[in-house]
């Protein structure tokens, strides 16, 4: 598919950034309720059965399955085999613009051993983070999405271009692009229903269909991706990052990033050399 392929060209020639890597056993029954994902992610099926659903669309996500879910996508799951489920993922975020895949997309029968191997130096490149291993993490990251890339397909019985958009989910889709480019600024989300062509209660209304979250739920998730960034790729005091990402006062930026990634801006800073 050409699209994954100028996909992966992209990637890879992207500064990309591991933003975090797991891996867990979920026991029958595990219900993962509807939420938003603020970073594209890659995910490996190593045992048992899931019931994945993104973006309102139902798919089995079997062992020997990769899956990538592109960022600000809306998804849910629940196990429902009596073994449970084994999953591998990693989040990832990449420097530079690039235009993600418009639906999620899947590669089956792909080689277990292997590819739980290549998650597993992953995490261990992460969890090290210094200089070195986030360099190693990258490369691998990079494989990791080349040997999923050359073989993805969207699930069976989808087709291969986006529907065609009614008004209100283009105006949506554009409001979203403009926070992506414009989320350093204080008040980006002043006039944002103006500038796409909708009343301020449609936007909402539309928004939350379309993403599944809100304007400022989704620009926070902006803001913290490029905050942790910036506190583990720079030496910017929190101050300063603060103010990078569109916060004028430090502390209510430290309250949003500890509620997001579940721990302090000083803590994350203490990952980098």
């Amino acid at each position: 598919m050409p699209q994954t392929l100028t996909y992966l060209e992209h990637l890879l020639r992207a500064p990309l950034s591991v933003v975090n890597a797991q891996c867990h056993a979920y026991p029958a029954g595990t219900d993962l309720r509807e939420s938003i994902v603020p970073t594209p992610r890659l995910l490996l099926a190593m045992r048992g059965t899931v019931r994945y659903t993104v973006e309102g669309r139902a798919f089995e996500f079997r062992r020997g399955t990769m899956l990538l879910i592109p960022e600000r996508t809306r998804r849910s799951w629940r196990v429902a085999e009596k073994t449970g489920a084994r999953i591998a993922w990693v989040e990832f975020a990449a420097q530079t613009p690039v235009a993600a895949p418009a639906r999620h997309l899947l590669r089956p029968g792909c080689p277990v051993a292997l590819e739980s191997e290549a998650f597993a130096r992953l995490r261990r490149w992460h969890v090290l983070s210094d200089a070195r291993h986030r360099l190693l993490a990258e490369g691998e990251l990079k494989a990791l999405l080349a040997r999923f890339l050359c073989e993805a397909r969207m699930p069976e019985g989808e087709a291969a271009e986006a529907p065609a958009r009614t008004f209100g989910e283009r105006a949506v889709v554009q409001a979203m692009d403009w926070l992506g480019n414009h989320f350093a600024e204080p008040a980006a989300l002043d006039g944002l229903p103006e500038r796409v062509g909708l009343s301020p209660n449609h936007f909402r209304i539309l928004f939350k269909k379309h993403f599944g979250s809100s304007a400022q739920r989704c620009l926070t998730a902006l803001r913290m991706r490029a905050a942790r960034a910036l506190l583990q790729e720079s030496a910017r005091t929190v101050k300063e990052v603060a103010h990078a990402v569109g916060y004028r006062d430090p502390l209510f930026f430290s309250r949003h990033y500890r509620a997001f990634w579940k721990r302090s801006p000083a803590k994350d800073r203490l990952f980098s050399p």
